[in-house]
């Protein structure tokens, strides 16, 4: 799953943080988390939602 946040800057790490914390709660959910930033465009596909897609997402799915 990616997250796009488009707001501020700090909202990602924010919500690294609080998906960590949550984590630590619950011992059988196994997360792997990393933030990364880059230029992202906004489409609309076949099934007329709203995606991203561009060179941003491309290396987020890399890192994983």
């Amino acid at each position: 799953m990616a997250l796009v946040f488009r707001n501020s800057p700090e909202a990602p790490v924010q919500c690294a943080l609080e998906l960590s914390r949550a984590d630590n709660k619950n011992l059988n959910l196994q997360l792997r988390m990393g933030i990364h930033s880059g230029p992202i465009n906004e489409i609309t596909d076949v099934n007329d939602r709203t995606n991203v897609t561009g060179a941003g997402i491309n290396m987020a799915h890399r890192l994983r």
